[in-house]
């Protein structure tokens, strides 16, 4: 894994004339980490670069998120783009995804794991729950860190006893949880859907460009093996990201400097 900063001139040759598909994930990539989801914000240079690349005809963009879409949406506000929410479950503004409407059995079940799960974790304080429709999350970024483990363990074991049937499995991401329904779909085989989907809109003349911080970001990671390129967000560690860049400012730093880019003639 190089940093991307190092290798920059490289990734520009190897993408020549191709068109940019830009894909993001939102908390910790975008915007930094906050306390709560509802805290999280959108820096003002970052969006000022997301219009700008977003009305770019050489680059397309989405944001890749586990939020819902709803949330998503509200969150980043910008015409144009593709929003990818529920860790691939949910998607607007492309008609290369569908949006998955949970089964009235997996709404029951995660109705219920969300009741088992709020009265066995009463006495932990900070623990929160996000009802996202198609999946449930439990956040335990305000946990103190002795009773983090207790959340993790009490989730698993829940999931264990009540879902018999095997219908749910759970994401783990940065200080969260996410129950979803057992699917063979994520953000990688949403990531790789959005790439066909360009590649055959523009005879295959694509360079994809994923960027997220998070474990659940790996099957993007894994999805763009071979073609384009994967950035972490952090410093670096075992992962299927090709580079990696420190923080959210260095990402609005990459963001700065391939709007530059975009905003180049073709074949200069």
């Amino acid at each position: 894994m190089r940093r991307l900063f190092d290798d920059w001139e490289s990734v520009l040759a190897r993408a020549a004339d191709s068109h940019f598909v830009l894909l993001l994930d939102f908390d910790g990539t975008l915007a930094p980490i906050a306390p709560t989801p509802d805290d999280a914000a959108l820096p003002r240079e970052t969006r000022s670069l997301l219009e700008r690349l977003a009305e770019n005809p050489r680059c397309t963009l989405a944001v890749v998120s586990g939020r819902g879409i709803e949330d998503l949406r509200g969150k980043v506000g910008i015409p144009g783009i593709v929003y990818v929410g529920n860790h691939g479950l949910e998607a607007d503004g492309t008609e290369a995804l569908p949006s998955y409407e949970p089964p009235r059995l997996a709404r029951e079940l995660l109705t219920w794991m969300h009741r088992e799960l709020a009265a066995r974790l009463a006495e932990v304080p900070g623990v929160f729950f996000e009802d996202k429709n198609a999946s449930l999350a439990v956040h335990y970024r305000l946990v103190a860190p002795r009773d983090a483990a207790r959340v993790e363990t009490d989730v698993r074991r829940a999931v264990e006893a009540l879902d018999v049937g095997g219908f749910l499995e759970i994401a783990a991401g940065k200080m969260v949880l996410d129950l979803r329904p057992r699917l063979d779909w994520n953000k990688g085989t949403a990531v790789a859907h959005l790439v066909r989907a360009e590649e055959r809109l523009r005879a295959g003349a694509v360079f994809p460009i994923y960027v997220g911080d998070d474990a659940t970001d790996e099957d993007a990671f894994r999805a763009l093996e071979g073609r384009g390129i994967a950035v972490l967000v952090g410093e670096p560690r075992k992962s299927h990201a090709t580079h990696y860049v420190k923080d959210t400012e260095e990402v609005a730093r990459m963001l700065r400097a391939l709007a530059e880019r975009c905003g180049e003639p073709l074949n200069r």
